[in-house]
């Protein structure tokens, strides 16, 4: 029949009793569609709410009212955006001041509901790195309200040679936003070059062709012994070759292996 309609959004968090008007319309006519929306700005918001619609008339009985329905406000989502630090290089064997000996693992955290802004929010960002190339330890925890993390990276004797990853995890600090982990990136360790020590045989004397001959020797580097080398024995007279052996692994960066006098 033409009539003007108020129609009204309240809200409440679940387990409260009282209801707050949210946002409310007028239309007039039949069969009228109408979106009323709610805004939530704080972290304290963050929880399990229930709504209603009622409509109210010109006339004084002219009333309705909508079951209660449930949403949830959840943390903000995020995005770990890369700024510098993947696929360096680090050299464990250099002097301290050397630009080699260390790099820098950096990026950013934004907040992705929001057009991707920087979260201006103190938070806290953790950086973990792989030390054998597979299992992460807790490395840094940087804390700012920029949105902008930096980790200055050193390697010591902890870290093995070779191919590393490294990640950040966001955010702590706030339950405001979700926490996740980045991308993995990576980080490759550089050192010395391996050195080598022969320490047997050491003048024996033997009979060709019945004898046999024990070869043993070590890798070690910047670290130590190496015991994870692949170590050959070259047997040489004269610059000629006379017998090549792969040694045997003893574990503990010793190499042996046995060739016939």
């Amino acid at each position: 029949d033409n009539d003007t309609l108020t129609i009204r959004l309240a809200s409440r968090k679940q387990g409260e009793t009282a209801w707050v008007l949210k946002n409310q319309t007028t239309v007039t006519g039949t069969y009228q569609l109408v979106n009323l929306s709610i805004t939530f700005t704080s972290g304290s918001d963050i929880s399990t709410w229930e709504y209603k619609y009622n409509a109210t008339g010109d006339d004084s009985w002219d009333f309705n009212e909508t079951a209660v329905g449930t949403f949830v406000v959840e943390p903000n989502d995020i995005n770990i955006n890369l700024v510098l630090g993947n696929n360096s290089v680090v050299n464990r064997n250099t002097t301290r001041g050397d630009p080699s000996q260390a790099i820098n693992f950096a990026v950013t955290v934004v907040d992705a509901d929001r057009q991707n802004t920087s979260i201006t929010d103190t938070i806290s960002t953790r950086f973990h790195v792989t030390k054998d190339g597979e299992n992460y330890t807790f490395n840094a925890s940087v804390t700012n309200d920029t949105g902008s993390f930096y980790k200055n990276f050193t390697s010591d004797c902890t870290v093995s040679v070779g191919p590393q990853r490294w990640r950040a995890e966001s955010v702590f600090g706030t339950t405001w936003y979700k926490t996740i982990n980045s991308t993995v990136y990576f980080y490759n360790v550089t050192t010395m070059p391996l050195v080598t020590a022969v320490t047997a045989p050491d003048n024996i004397t033997r009979i060709r062709a019945i004898d046999n001959i024990t070869l043993r020797g070590n890798v070690s580097d910047d670290c130590g012994l190496v015991s994870a080398a692949n170590a050959t024995f070259n047997i040489v007279r004269n610059g000629i070759t006379l017998a090549t052996c792969t040694g045997a692994n003893e574990g503990t960066g010793f190499y042996n292996c046995t060739v016939t006098a």
